[in-house]
């Protein structure tokens, strides 16, 4: 963590603070879409697979 002044704007701590949150909470719907993306894809497209198969493919 380094101290020195940037050109950003963002000197203080907790404009740096507050910034990492609204990014955190923007981003973070993203991260869960991600992290469940494939398990939405399986329910939707293989759902009818999945039934006739009994369980569903587990990687």
């Amino acid at each position: 963590m380094e101290n020195k002044k940037q050109k950003t704007g963002f000197d203080n701590r907790a404009d740096v603070k507050s910034w990492r949150a609204l990014t955190y909470l923007i981003i973070s719907p993203f991260i869960w879409i991600k992290k469940n993306y494939r398990n939405w894809i399986r329910r939707i497209r293989g759902k009818e697979e999945d039934l006739s198969r009994g369980l569903p493919k587990q990687k």
